[in-house]
C-alpha cells in the first residue's frame, strides 16, 4: 500500500513534467527545427489523447519513432524472419525497451539493477492486447490515461529507489512498516 500511495503522490507532478516535456519537443523543438531545415512534414503527433487503444497510441503519440519502428523493425521482421504479427510486434517492443532502458541507464549512471523501464515496455505488449476490448468506448481511453498517469510515476519512484539505496546506502529505504 504505501508504493501506491507513492505512485499516487508523485503522479500528478510527474504528469505534468510529461505533458510539458511532450509539448517542449513536439509542439515547439521539433516544428522548429523543421522550420529551420525547411522539412516538409511536419505531423509529429496525431491526436493521440483521444485513443481508445494502446496500439493506436502507440502509433499516435510520436510519428518519426513509430515510423521507424515500423519500417525498419516490424516490417524486416516479418519479411525477413517471417514472424507473425503478434511475434513482430512483441519483438519491436523488446527491441524499443532495450533502447528505452539504455537511455535511462546512462541516465542514472548504471545504478539501476533492475531494468524497470524494458519490464514496463513489456507490459505494455498484454494491455495492447487487452485494450482492444474497448476499441471505440471511453473505457479504453480512461485506460491509456491510467496506464499514463501510473506507469510513468511508478518507473520513476523505482529508478530513484534503485538510484538512492546504490549511491547513498547508508539511507535504508522501506516501503512497509
Amino acid at each position: 500500500m504505501p508504493l501506491l500511495l507513492a505512485v499516487l503522490k508523485v503522479a500528478v507532478p510527474s504528469f505534468v513534467m510529461w505533458l510539458c516535456g511532450f509539448y517542449l519537443v513536439f509542439g515547439c523543438l521539433l516544428p522548429g527545427w523543421a522550420e529551420l531545415v525547411m522539412f516538409a512534414d511536419r505531423r509529429f503527433y496525431f491526436d493521440w489523447w483521444n485513443t481508445s487503444t494502446l496500439s493506436s497510441f502507440w502509433v499516435k503519440w510520436n510519428i518519426p519513432v513509430h515510423e521507424f519502428c515500423v519500417r525498419h523493425l516490424y516490417v524486416d521482421l516479418m519479411y525477413f524472419f517471417k514472424m507473425s504479427k503478434s511475434v513482430a510486434v512483441f519483438s519491436t517492443f523488446l527491441v524499443s525497451g532495450m533502447i528505452h532502458e539504455a537511455i535511462f541507464w546512462v541516465g542514472f549512471k548504471g545504478h539501476s539493477r533492475v531494468p524497470w523501464f524494458f519490464f514496463g515496455m513489456l507490459m505494455q505488449v498484454p494491455l495492447i492486447f487487452w485494450s482492444r476490448r474497448f476499441e471505440g468506448k471511453r473505457r479504453g481511453n480512461l485506460l491509456m490515461w491510467w496506464s499514463l498517469f501510473v506507469g510513468q510515476p511508478f518507473l520513476e519512484i523505482m529508478y530513484a529507489r534503485d538510484y538512492f539505496s546504490k549511491c547513498f546506502s547508508i539511507i535504508q529505504i522501506h516501503w512497509s512498516k
